[in-house]
């Protein structure tokens, strides 16, 4: 083997290792935020049998299924299309109270309106609830 194609083999290879490393990250930045995600959920659901005002709820639910399929769209986008832990607890999210999809809208694929930041949806349900919180509301974010 020339020096050139094993200069070209550890370029190969460095691309191969940092790829795994992404795929791994993503991973686990996804699970991340699906756990986040469930432990939001069941705040919104342990309003002590108090409903959420209809506007409240509206408005949560629009952020959390934006950042279900927002998340979906990384998956993609990052990882291609597979079954791997990280889909099934994505699909466990799509079950949450607050996304509240079915079976037939979870198997539909994300598009370009999807691409948007988790992280600032998550920042907007955490200030929609510390604002609720202040209000004396029933609503209580914990994280």
């Amino acid at each position: 083997m020339s020096q050139t194609d094993k200069d070209h083999y550890e370029e190969v290879k460095h691309i191969a290792i940092r790829s795994q490393r992404l795929r791994r990250r993503v991973e686990k930045d996804v699970l991340e935020v699906c756990k986040l995600l469930t432990k939001l959920d069941e705040k919104c659901r342990s309003t002590e049998n108090k409903e959420l005002p209809k506007t409240l709820n509206d408005t949560l639910r629009k952020h959390f299924r934006n950042i279900y399929w927002s998340l979906k769209l990384h998956l993609l986008f990052h990882l291609g299309i597979g079954e791997s832990k990280v889909d099934s607890e994505l699909q466990k999210v799509g079950r949450l109270h607050m996304v509240d999809l079915t079976d037939e809208e979870m198997s539909k694929p994300p598009d370009q309106k999807h691409a948007i930041d988790p992280g600032s949806k998550l920042m907007e349900i955490v200030s929609i609830g510390t604002a609720e919180v202040k209000k004396d509301s029933f609503v209580e974010f914990v994280i």
